[in-house]
């Protein structure tokens, strides 16, 4: 068995690794995560989710369909306005009131697509 990292003030994230023909888990920074370059945004989008409602490793096992509203209890009204201020921030967009939607966020995948919708409007 793998020792777990010690609680050092810093998140981690978990990632699968195959090694030598066996599979370890392995300790992820956030910064690694959150890295554009790397990550793709379904990704990006899921640590924003997994930072704000602190759901530690439970939502990256999360796809595409994955229920987000209704289905998580963390993500409530006020979670859901900290998620679109993150989400702004992290990805230089405005995201307008009229724009959020309980079909926004009926999963991870309609969530992304509006995401990469907006980051594609605004040239990023």
């Amino acid at each position: 068995m793998l020792p777990l990292p010690r609680a050092t003030g810093s998140l981690y994230a978990w990632r699968i690794v195959d090694k030598s023909l066996r599979n370890l888990v392995e300790p992820l920074s956030w910064s690694a995560v959150l890295n554009p370059l790397i990550d793709p945004l379904i990704d990006r989008v899921k640590a924003v989710l997994i930072e704000v409602l602190r759901l530690n490793v439970q939502g990256l096992q999360w796809g595409d369909d994955t229920p987000l509203l209704g289905a998580v209890p963390e993500l409530d009204s006020l979670a859901v306005i900290n998620v679109i201020t993150t989400l702004e921030d992290r990805f230089g967009i405005r995201i307008h009131d009229d724009e959020v939607s309980g079909e926004l966020f009926a999963t991870l995948g309609t969530l992304t697509a509006f995401i990469q919708e907006k980051v594609g409007v605004s040239g990023k």
